[in-house]
């Protein structure tokens, strides 16, 4: 099916990973191996890949799990792949599981910090408009490439083949 996807013409995929394999395995009931054998694929194939994690706490907001996620991405997929790391809000069914609050503040920063520390060059929090966390410096310089707005642009300082402007670094989001 993915590589049907990719000949009609799928370019890009943002691919949610939930927590560590035993936990998506738990909670959802899949096995976790999959999404990352087909994550794996879909890149070898040429898609632009991203990984996001919803973080909740009590659940897969713990320091272990979110390292062994930041470390198979750079591992398995490479050090370039955007990493979204998203803030959860209770809502519907949530209540009745125990999730009545949404991920504190403290639990995205830390989880930010041990992507970083892993070496990963994107990664930005998500479910928070207007913090800084969704935009994205150059891995190379440190200068600010892309200032996002909800849902928009609001800055941009790549050149026209997607480089940092300002040291030519070759920015690898869409």
């Amino acid at each position: 099916v993915l590589k049907d996807l990719a000949d009609a013409g799928l370019d890009a995929m943002n691919i949610d990973i939930k927590g560590d394999s035993e936990m998506v395995q738990k909670y959802c009931g899949v096995d976790g191996e999959k999404i990352w054998r087909n994550a794996k694929i879909a890149k070898e194939m040429g898609v632009h890949i991203e990984i996001t994690t919803l973080l909740i706490q009590k659940l897969n907001s713990k320091n272990d799990i979110i390292r062994k996620i930041a470390e198979r991405i750079s591992n398995e997929l490479g050090d370039s792949i955007p990493y979204h790391i998203s803030r959860f809000f209770p809502h519907y069914e949530s209540y009745n599981h125990g999730l009545n609050e949404p991920t504190p503040l403290n639990c995205l920063y830390n989880a930010y910090d041990i992507a970083k520390d892993v070496g990963l060059k994107y990664v930005y929090i998500g479910n928070l408009p207007n913090n800084g966390f969704n935009d994205t410096k150059c891995p190379k310089c440190s200068k600010l490439v892309i200032k996002r707005k909800i849902l928009a642009k609001q800055e941009l300082n790549l050149d026209i083949n997607g480089n940092c402007k300002f040291c030519g670094f070759p920015i690898c989001v869409i």
